[in-house]
């Protein structure tokens, strides 16, 4: 790592590197359940934030050393208003969203530490700290996310909660924003609205918009990857800190066609964490079992990922820390 490049460089170049894969985490909530956490109840792992945050971190350094060279933060579902309705004070909700950014770098440090120690740190670059920004949906857990209602909030409303949100998370200084599982086209126009803010531009973190889409061609919206794709362009060069867009939360068998369509309007490096390909059931809020892809048959997928243009490529929910370390064996082939 060069002394003094800034955190804003290294990330870009970390993921404009084609020599080398660029591995994102897997479903930290799929990890944790592994390990016997029952994380029913409105708010998921951020509820952990408050019960058990040592857990948390032990899910962060689990994919740090499984091979991620990000791993986002326990705050996709994480609002001071979701956290104020499970009973919390304005400022409480606060403090745990600059803690799961805390948690995050922590665990990045303890991780690298150890991989520096135990020369697994060889070949690798230093890993980043992310933090997860869910979308206005996700606040909501309702499932929204993937129907792609429009919210029945103004954009206005909707940059500001965004705003509100960025300003406490760049307190704690990650090293990007993961805007993730974005159902609809204007809040794909907010979050770019909200990047360009003199406040964000400030702080000169980098981030990334990845959408979630219900079949090849379409956002949950049912916007369009296309009019996506398309509108992204536009605003990229406008745009300094945006500096990738994908797709995650999808199907692993709809991500092909979906990169495509991107790379044909938008020259970002794209970034994709699919699920493993079960089916959800909302009502019942569980996964149908014996509908998913083992973690070879995901894996395998990745290569078509990469030859359409991804560079930064991992897992949704459902993958673990051992579809990562399988993902990052095949990727550095």
């Amino acid at each position: 790592e060069e002394e003094g490049e800034d955190n804003f460089t290294r990330f870009v170049s970390a993921i404009g590197d084609k020599t080398r894969p660029f591995v994102l985490d897997g479903g930290q909530a799929t990890q944790m359940e592994r390990e016997g956490v029952d994380l029913s109840g409105h708010l998921w792992s951020a509820r952990l934030l408050c019960d058990n945050p040592a857990m948390i971190k032990k899910t962060h350094v689990a994919f740090f050393l499984a091979g991620a060279d990000v791993v986002v933060s326990a705050s996709y579902q994480g609002t001071v208003e979701g956290f104020k309705r499970a009973g919390m004070s304005e400022e409480e909700g606060k403090r745990l969203l600059r803690f799961s950014i805390q948690l995050i770098k922590e665990a990045r440090n303890e991780a690298w530490e150890q991989m520096v120690k135990d020369g697994s740190s060889a070949g690798r670059i230093k890993p980043f700290a992310g933090a997860s920004v869910g979308c206005y949906a996700a606040s909501l857990a309702d499932g929204s996310e993937y129907t792609g209602s429009s919210y029945g909030i103004t954009p206005e409303e909707l940059r500001g909660f965004h705003l509100e949100r960025l300003k406490l998370f760049a307190e704690e200084a990650p090293d990007v924003f993961a805007f993730e599982t974005i159902p609809n086209m204007m809040e794909v126009e907010a979050i770019i609205d909200v990047l360009n803010d003199p406040q964000i531009l400030a702080t000169n973190i980098p981030a990334w918009i990845s959408v979630c889409c219900k079949d090849d061609e379409t956002l949950s919206s049912d916007e369009s990857v296309e009019e996506f794709a398309k509108f992204v362009a536009s605003r990229v060069p406008s745009t300094r800190l945006l500096v990738s867009v994908g797709v995650n939360c999808v199907h692993p068998r709809h991500v092909e066609k979906i990169l495509s369509t991107m790379r044909a309007y938008c020259d970002l490096p794209l970034v994709v964490y699919p699920n493993k390909g079960e089916k959800f059931d909302t009502a019942r809020r569980e996964w149908v079992p014996g509908t998913a892809m083992d973690d070879e048959d995901f894996c395998k997928l990745s290569d078509s990922w990469r030859a359409n243009g991804a560079t930064m490529i991992g897992g949704c929910c459902r993958t673990s820390v051992d579809t990562i370390r399988l993902l990052r064996e095949r990727l550095m082939r």
